[in-house]
């Protein structure tokens, strides 16, 4: 798979900003954390 055409997970808030992402990331995938990407509150 290129790395165009790779898949982005996007870790909720309730899975924490750490340690499941860097699981994650350590097999391979992209990971984005909620955080990191959108701000506060819910639209």
């Amino acid at each position: 798979m290129s790395k165009e055409s790779k898949i982005t997970f996007f870790v909720d808030r309730s899975l924490g900003k750490h340690t499941v992402p860097e699981i994650l990331r350590a097999t391979g995938v992209n990971v984005e954390i909620h955080g990191d990407r959108l701000s506060g509150g819910f639209a």
